[in-house]
């Protein structure tokens, strides 16, 4: 009920699209790992078995100067 009556509502009036539990544990673990939290740490939050799934396969954090210039492009895209 949460996901149908709260999360795909929500994710649709913010542009988001469709939105489910498995696109929220790539994005927990990229903001984990833009925080600093150790990659163990992330593998045992986001329950994986392997932590070769957590390393290859799930988000990565995104830098500094990667998050700059995806606002550059960004605010180009949209003038």
């Amino acid at each position: 009920m949460l996901l149908q009556k709260g999360l795909k509502p929500i994710a649709k009036e913010l542009g988001l699209g469709n939105i489910g539990f498995h696109a929220l544990r790539h994005a927990c673990r990229s903001w984990l790992s833009s925080g600093g939290a150790a990659l163990g740490t992330q593998k045992d939050l986001v329950r994986h078995a392997d932590i070769g799934t957590t390393a290859n396969i799930y988000g990565h954090a995104l830098t500094e100067d990667m998050r700059e210039a995806h606002a550059k492009l960004v605010a180009e895209l949209l003038d």
